[in-house]
């Protein structure tokens, strides 16, 4: 065996060993290094944090006032059958109207409602009667609550003694309910029965938490802590950086499993569809993040700038994603950037898997929406690199750019 054969076989044997390094780098680094464990802890405690604060899957006891300036057996009844309701809690102690939406303003409730004196008399007489609602409009949610729990409480009990009332007029039952029964509306939401703000929110929030782990794992692994690095950390190979990129897949298998096995089921959600599937998509969707730090980093020299515009891109994803906003109201330029994030099909996706019926699969728009930005990623990571070699080349041999020195006559 010559010289060369030698020296390549030990090339490939030593390439072999970094390639190794690489793949159980980022498993490693997790469970022994301070930093990397840290992000690990923070990463599972945030989707604890998720899964306790939306538990509840709706608001439940919002303190409303009732000031009843009537008095009457029919204004008693609407305000035990507004504290009767789930979502609100009538709070005593507000004898004016003023005072109460005062309060409201201040935030220590979040509604108020004024039963006028002439309440019961206008509707016995068939007059046209009405209540004042103030509602806290600052939390849209709260708002929006508050409103549509007592429009429909306060509808539906006036109509019962409309009713009443056109019966002792000589009207038959179908007459007297015609005249004073509201129309019901029944309302079905297939993608989200039971109107849950947590099947809305929470199954992206905790997407967004992994993408966070992903982004800040990458730069961990592509930039390792200086002056000293671990002492399993691969070298800067391409290739053992490569590696490493796709070995950070088994920490982040055992936190979509988490997400999957213990998040969701203490939300009281859970996956439809294939499970499998599912899974392959998280692990997809894991990698192209994976893929975007490594791109910011390819083409940020600095490493403390390249983190600082990880972090940064990140945090916006979430916004840009179109879990909060629809896309279709995005700024044409400002939609294709959310685009070529990865949270964006992905947090539509595990959504729709919470939310939708038995038959909900990851359709192929969401599959296609990650393997075009693994391409764009791709794509920066090979031009980030290519400009640093060329760079080195040209600090190394100077000459080669210079120009020749002219010669006079």
């Amino acid at each position: 065996m010559n010289e060369a054969t030698t020296d390549a076989e030990a090339r490939r044997r030593g390439l072999g060993r970094e390639l190794l390094r690489g793949l159980t780098w980022p498993t490693l680094a997790v469970a022994l290094h301070r930093r990397a464990r840290l992000v690990l802890l923070l990463t599972i405690g945030t989707g604890a944090l998720i899964s306790g604060i939306y538990a509840n899957h709706g608001l439940s006891d919002l303190p409303i006032a009732v000031v009843d300036d009537d008095g009457t057996n029919l204004t008693r009844t609407l305000a035990m059958s507004l504290d009767a309701t789930r979502e609100l809690a009538v709070r005593d102690g507000y004898d004016d109207f003023a005072a109460a939406s005062a309060a409201v303003e201040r935030g220590e409730l979040a509604a108020a409602v004024w039963l006028p004196s002439d309440l019961t008399a206008s509707i016995k007489r068939g007059r046209a009667a009405g209540v004042a609602l103030v509602v806290d409009g600052t939390n849209i949610l709260v708002s929006k609550t508050a409103h549509r729990v007592a429009h429909n409480t306060l509808a539906t009990v006036s109509a019962g003694v409309e009713i009443t009332i056109a019966r002792k007029g000589g009207y038959s039952a179908e007459q007297a309910l015609g005249r004073a029964a509201p129309i019901g509306i029944d309302v079905v939401r297939p993608w989200n029965a039971n109107g849950s703000y947590a099947v809305y929110l929470a199954p992206p929030l905790l997407l967004f938490n992994l993408h966070l782990f992903c982004l800040t794992l990458a730069i961990f692994l592509l930039a390792p802590p200086s002056p000293t690095p671990p002492r399993f950390a691969p070298s800067a190979h391409p290739a053992a950086r490569a590696a490493g990129l796709l070995g950070a897949l088994i920490p982040v298998s055992a936190l979509v499993l988490l997400m999957g096995a213990v998040a969701l089921p203490a939300l009281g959600l859970s996956l439809h569809g294939d499970i499998g599937a599912s899974f392959a998509f998280a692990l997809a969707f894991a990698f192209v993040s994976l893929l975007e730090a490594a791109a910011l980093r390819a083409l940020i020299p600095s490493a403390p700038l390249a983190l600082q515009a990880t972090a940064a891109l990140g945090a916006l994803s979430l916004m840009l994603s179109g879990v909060t906003y629809t896309l279709d109201l995005f700024p044409p330029a400002l939609r294709a950037v959310a685009e070529s994030l990865p949270l964006t099909p992905a947090a539509h996706a595990v959504r729709d898997l919470v939310a939708g019926p038995e038959v909900a699969a990851i359709g192929a728009p969401r599959w296609q929406a990650l393997g075009s930005q693994a391409l764009l990623f791709a794509s920066l990571i090979a031009v980030g690199l290519a400009v640093r070699g060329l760079w080195r080349l040209i600090r190394r041999h100077p000459e080669a750019t210079s120009h020749p020195a002219k010669v006079s006559p």
